[in-house]
């Protein structure tokens, strides 16, 4: 899993160096198999606004523009369709440096140029010229960025890959990382950013049933309309792509950068594709097939979670949608799942068909139970950013069964006599508070402790003492020098 320091950094302060921190990953049991420095191929690029942008009195298709860097007024000729007043672009001035095969190949030098009898002293450039992405539509439309700003570090960032066991399903996400790190190191998480975002009003118009609660004991979904898809912006489409995952639109997007951040996999159907508004979870009966998002018509195998509207199935839950229910080009209505399925049901559905997601990776290994709603509030916030003009009309959210808190016991004296050295009741709350485990000490011997719900893989007396012995002073334990 590829994992950016910049997306760390929003849910905790991290001061220590790459090496420091695939250091501490690494003895807390998450392999940091190495990190790469993710920098610029260009030099003196700056943030730029369009005062001005007229047509070319020579050509059609190309755009006269005014472009103030802060300092300096520049005008020059453009291709780009997107060129437009009032828009912040990445400027290579006169004598700025591009290198868009590489710092180890030829620089090209910004130079004066003429171009359809009108001088043109500088360039406005699309993302593939500066290095970022493969492809462009555009040039760059930079979003909170101050004119003037040098853009020759701006998008440097470090990647991790990470790679984890199949126990770790709570770390594959941003946020799984980032509660790692700050439990490690002892620094509390920052505001998570649905938290900020306004309660999502619940609406009927959708009826969602739930027929089997063992498949998927929780549908929650969210409706939105007068979307736009369109390409996704630089910030979101540079994100995937440095993580390893495909640009599709922004919608699409959206879903699965939120997924990458959260570990909630969403899913996003065109809701006037529906036969109506009736939406049923049910076990596949056997004989039933879809032609799915990868173009290939399967069956579906029976006693798997399907998703259905007017008994046609739309999707296999937590695996692969249906082709013809899929976000398109035309789409300006969405109906967004973000549900909560089983484990074990989502391991045998994508074994019987041959197919691992990105979906199914996480669900197989178990996902926040309590995560379906605020990956909802945070898709809406997405959304509203990367499609302006799209409203939010209502949440559903329908539990089959109640998620029920794990509780265990942990002893001093069993946790003193594993590791090898004594460990103080102290200790051993501090270690659990910073992995936000809740724990009631009996003044003797004997720890209580809540587990989180996201924790699947705490299930005994030992997990515990595990816990711990990753968060206490690692010196005292004589074994492991």
């Amino acid at each position: 899993m590829r994992i950016l320091l910049s997306s760390l950094c929003k849910y905790v302060d991290l001061t220590e160096t790459p090496e420091e921190i695939a250091a501490i990953l690494t003895a807390a049991g998450l392999e940091v198999d190495g990190f790469e420095r993710l920098e610029t191929h260009f030099k003196g690029v700056v943030a730029a606004r369009v005062m001005k942008a007229a047509k070319h009195p020579n050509a059609d298709k190309l755009t006269l523009a005014e472009v103030f860097d802060g300092k300096t007024t520049h005008t020059l000729v453009c291709g780009a369709p997107n060129c437009r007043e009032g828009m912040i672009t990445a400027l290579a001035p006169l004598g700025a440096l591009l290198y868009p095969d590489g710092l180890d190949k030829p620089a090209l030098t910004i130079q004066k140029v003429i171009l359809r009898g009108v001088e043109s002293s500088g360039m406005q450039c699309a993302a593939d010229e500066l290095g970022l992405t493969t492809e462009a539509a555009g040039i760059v439309e930079l979003e909170e960025v101050d004119v003037g700003t040098s853009l020759d570090t701006y998008f440097n960032d470090i990647v991790f890959e990470i790679s984890l066991t199949p126990n770790l399903g709570h770390c594959m996400s941003v946020l799984g990382i980032a509660r790692e790190l700050a439990a490690l190191t002892g620094r509390a998480l920052k505001k998570q950013p649905w938290q900020s975002a306004p309660p999502l009003a619940k609406d009927n118009a959708y009826q969602i049933t739930i027929e089997n609660k063992e498949l998927c004991p929780r549908y929650s979904a969210l409706s939105i309309k007068g979307v736009k898809v369109a390409p996704s912006p630089l910030w979101l489409a540079l994100q995937l792509q440095r993580c390893g995952l495909n640009s599709v639109n922004n919608i699409v997007d959206a879903g699965n950068w939120i997924a990458h951040e959260l570990g909630q996999p969403l899913h996003a159907f065109d809701a006037a594709t529906f036969e109506n508004n009736h939406i049923v979870v049910r076990a596949a009966r056997g004989n039933e097939t879809a032609s799915f998002l990868d173009g290939v018509k399967r069956e579906l195998p029976a006693g798997s979670c399907v998703i259905t509207n007017n008994n046609k199935v739309i999707a296999l839950g937590g695996v692969l949608g249906e082709a013809t229910t899929s976000v398109s080009d035309t789409t300006d209505s969405l109906f967004v799942e973000s549900a909560l399925f089983c484990p074990i049901a989502i391991r045998r559905a994508k074994k019987a068909i041959n197919t691992n997601t990105e979906a199914s990776k996480r669900y197989e290994r178990g996902i926040d139970p309590l995560m379906t709603v605020p990956a909802l509030q945070y898709m809406a916030q997405c959304i509203q950013k990367v499609s302006p003009g799209a409203r939010v009309e209502g949440l559903y959210d329908v539990t089959a069964c109640e998620v029920q808190v794990k509780e265990l016991t942990c002893r001093r004296s069993r946790t003193s006599q594993m590791l090898g050295f004594d460990v103080s009741a102290q200790e051993m709350e501090t270690a659990f508070t910073r992995l936000g485990f809740q724990s009631k000490w009996d003044e003797a011997d004997l720890f209580t402790v809540q587990i989180p719900p996201y924790r699947h893989d705490i299930c005994e007396e030992i997990d515990l003492i595990e816990e711990v012995l990753r968060l206490v002073d690692t010196e005292k334990t004589v074994f492991l020098k």
